[in-house]
Protein backbone atom coordinates (compact mmCIF):
# COMPACT_ATOMS: atom_id res chain seq x y z
CA UNK A 1 0.00 0.00 0.00
CA UNK A 2 1.24 3.39 -1.26
CA UNK A 3 2.59 5.97 1.91
CA UNK A 4 -0.20 8.61 0.36
CA UNK A 5 -2.42 5.96 0.24
CA UNK A 6 -2.55 5.23 4.10
CA UNK A 7 -2.20 8.50 4.88
CA UNK A 8 -5.61 8.90 2.98
CA UNK A 9 -7.47 6.17 4.68
CA UNK A 10 -6.48 7.74 7.53
CA UNK A 11 -7.49 10.89 6.99
CA UNK A 12 -10.99 9.02 6.09
CA UNK A 13 -11.53 7.17 9.38
CA UNK A 14 -10.39 10.29 11.77
CA UNK A 15 -13.26 12.50 9.80
CA UNK A 16 -15.88 9.59 9.46
CA UNK A 17 -15.55 9.68 13.42
CA UNK A 18 -15.83 13.47 13.68
CA UNK A 19 -19.07 13.35 11.52
CA UNK A 20 -20.39 10.51 14.04
CA UNK A 21 -19.34 12.65 16.89
CA UNK A 22 -21.27 15.83 15.43
CA UNK A 23 -24.07 13.65 14.51
CA UNK A 24 -24.32 12.94 18.15
CA UNK A 25 -24.44 16.80 19.09
CA UNK A 26 -28.80 16.85 18.02
CA UNK A 27 -29.32 20.46 18.15
CA UNK A 28 -32.96 19.76 17.53
CA UNK A 29 -33.89 15.46 17.50
CA UNK A 30 -36.72 14.48 15.39
CA UNK A 31 -38.57 11.55 16.62
CA UNK A 32 -37.49 8.32 14.20
CA UNK A 33 -34.10 9.02 13.17
CA UNK A 34 -33.30 12.04 11.57
CA UNK A 35 -32.27 15.39 13.84
CA UNK A 36 -30.48 18.61 13.28
CA UNK A 37 -27.19 18.35 14.37
CA UNK A 38 -23.77 20.41 14.85
CA UNK A 39 -23.02 20.05 11.29
CA UNK A 40 -22.45 16.23 10.88
CA UNK A 41 -21.98 16.24 6.61
CA UNK A 42 -19.04 18.88 7.39
CA UNK A 43 -16.54 16.63 7.69
CA UNK A 44 -17.52 14.34 4.46
CA UNK A 45 -17.82 17.53 2.14
CA UNK A 46 -14.13 18.53 3.52
CA UNK A 47 -12.82 14.95 2.67
CA UNK A 48 -14.66 15.32 -0.66
CA UNK A 49 -13.27 18.60 -1.29
CA UNK A 50 -9.82 17.61 -0.27
CA UNK A 51 -9.54 14.02 -1.89
CA UNK A 52 -12.21 13.93 -4.13
CA UNK A 53 -15.83 12.39 -5.03
CA UNK A 54 -14.80 8.23 -4.59
CA UNK A 55 -12.80 9.17 -0.47
CA UNK A 56 -16.06 11.30 -0.31
CA UNK A 57 -17.90 8.72 -0.73
CA UNK A 58 -16.06 6.29 1.08
CA UNK A 59 -16.02 8.50 3.97
CA UNK A 60 -19.94 8.83 3.65
CA UNK A 61 -20.34 5.09 3.98
CA UNK A 62 -18.19 4.75 7.04
CA UNK A 63 -20.22 7.45 8.57
CA UNK A 64 -23.52 5.71 7.71
CA UNK A 65 -21.77 2.54 9.05
CA UNK A 66 -21.36 3.60 11.95
CA UNK A 67 -24.28 6.08 12.42
CA UNK A 68 -25.95 2.80 11.49
CA UNK A 69 -24.67 0.33 14.31
CA UNK A 70 -24.01 2.43 16.86
CA UNK A 71 -27.43 4.81 16.61
CA UNK A 72 -29.50 3.30 13.99
CA UNK A 73 -33.26 2.26 13.29
CA UNK A 74 -33.85 -0.31 11.61
CA UNK A 75 -37.39 -2.04 10.25
CA UNK A 76 -36.57 -3.35 7.16
CA UNK A 77 -33.54 -5.32 5.91
CA UNK A 78 -33.11 -2.55 2.86
CA UNK A 79 -34.05 0.36 5.24
CA UNK A 80 -30.55 1.04 6.27
CA UNK A 81 -29.15 1.07 2.83
CA UNK A 82 -31.39 3.94 1.68
CA UNK A 83 -31.33 5.41 5.69
CA UNK A 84 -27.64 5.10 6.59
CA UNK A 85 -25.13 3.59 3.56
CA UNK A 86 -26.27 5.47 0.55
CA UNK A 87 -27.63 8.77 2.10
CA UNK A 88 -24.28 9.26 3.28
CA UNK A 89 -22.53 8.16 0.59
CA UNK A 90 -23.99 10.42 -1.72
CA UNK A 91 -22.89 13.50 0.27
CA UNK A 92 -19.60 12.46 -1.48
CA UNK A 93 -20.10 13.79 -4.45
CA UNK A 94 -19.67 17.14 -3.61
CA UNK A 95 -15.56 16.25 -4.59
CA UNK A 96 -16.74 16.89 -8.50
CA UNK A 97 -17.49 20.37 -7.63
CA UNK A 98 -14.24 21.80 -5.68
CA UNK A 99 -11.97 22.25 -8.72
CA UNK A 100 -14.54 24.57 -10.23
CA UNK A 101 -14.51 27.54 -7.15
CA UNK A 102 -16.21 28.66 -4.82
CA UNK A 103 -19.65 28.85 -5.87
CA UNK A 104 -19.57 25.28 -7.83
CA UNK A 105 -18.22 23.76 -4.48
CA UNK A 106 -21.55 25.08 -3.02
CA UNK A 107 -23.65 23.91 -5.53
CA UNK A 108 -21.65 20.73 -4.72
CA UNK A 109 -22.87 20.70 -1.68
CA UNK A 110 -26.15 21.60 -2.38
CA UNK A 111 -26.48 18.76 -4.65
CA UNK A 112 -24.94 16.45 -2.41
CA UNK A 113 -27.31 17.33 0.65
CA UNK A 114 -30.45 16.51 -2.28
CA UNK A 115 -29.29 13.29 -3.11
CA UNK A 116 -28.99 12.53 0.60
CA UNK A 117 -32.42 13.84 1.15
CA UNK A 118 -33.89 11.53 -1.78
CA UNK A 119 -32.14 8.68 -0.07
CA UNK A 120 -34.17 9.85 2.85
CA UNK A 121 -37.34 10.75 0.84
CA UNK A 122 -37.45 7.53 -0.83
CA UNK A 123 -36.82 5.51 2.65
CA UNK A 124 -39.39 7.17 4.11
CA UNK A 125 -42.16 6.23 1.34
CA UNK A 126 -41.22 2.84 1.21
CA UNK A 127 -40.08 1.43 4.70
CA UNK A 128 -41.83 4.48 6.77
CA UNK A 129 -44.85 5.22 5.47
CA UNK A 130 -47.21 3.64 8.66
CA UNK A 131 -46.05 6.54 9.96
CA UNK A 132 -47.91 8.93 7.66
CA UNK A 133 -51.42 8.26 8.99
CA UNK A 134 -54.17 9.36 6.72
CA UNK A 135 -51.25 11.87 4.77
CA UNK A 136 -50.05 11.18 1.56
CA UNK A 137 -46.49 9.18 2.00
CA UNK A 138 -44.66 11.28 -0.44
CA UNK A 139 -45.98 14.40 1.00
CA UNK A 140 -45.59 13.04 4.41
CA UNK A 141 -41.97 12.03 3.94
CA UNK A 142 -40.84 15.23 1.88
CA UNK A 143 -42.34 17.45 4.98
CA UNK A 144 -40.24 15.33 7.46
CA UNK A 145 -37.29 14.84 5.82
CA UNK A 146 -36.76 18.28 4.79
CA UNK A 147 -38.14 19.66 8.49
CA UNK A 148 -34.36 18.80 9.23
CA UNK A 149 -32.45 18.71 6.17
CA UNK A 150 -32.71 22.44 4.86
CA UNK A 151 -31.28 23.28 8.12
CA UNK A 152 -28.59 20.70 8.33
CA UNK A 153 -27.32 21.77 5.18
CA UNK A 154 -27.36 25.61 6.01
CA UNK A 155 -26.03 24.70 9.33
CA UNK A 156 -23.24 22.45 7.04
CA UNK A 157 -23.06 25.49 4.79
CA UNK A 158 -22.61 28.30 6.89
CA UNK A 159 -19.79 26.11 8.45
CA UNK A 160 -17.81 25.00 5.33
CA UNK A 161 -17.81 28.99 4.31
CA UNK A 162 -16.09 29.69 7.30
CA UNK A 163 -13.66 27.68 7.22
CA UNK A 164 -13.05 28.34 3.38
CA UNK A 165 -12.59 31.80 4.76
CA UNK A 166 -10.43 31.62 7.70
CA UNK A 167 -9.00 28.04 6.97
CA UNK A 168 -8.61 27.85 3.74
CA UNK A 169 -5.76 25.27 3.81
CA UNK A 170 -8.47 22.46 5.51
CA UNK A 171 -9.55 21.98 2.24
CA UNK A 172 -6.15 21.84 0.01
CA UNK A 173 -5.33 18.75 -1.77
CA UNK A 174 -2.40 16.81 -0.46
CA UNK A 175 -2.44 19.22 2.79
CA UNK A 176 -0.46 17.10 6.00
CA UNK A 177 -1.69 18.09 9.01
Amino acid sequence: MKKNTLLILCEVAVMAALSFALGMIKLIPMPYGGSITAGEMVPIFIVAFRRGPVWGMACGLASGVMQFVLNGYMIHWASPIFDYFLAFALLGVAGFFIKRGNVAAGAGMALGALLRFSSHLIAGVVFWSSYAGEMNPWLYSFLYNGAYMLPEFAISAVIIIVLRKYANRVFTFGTNW
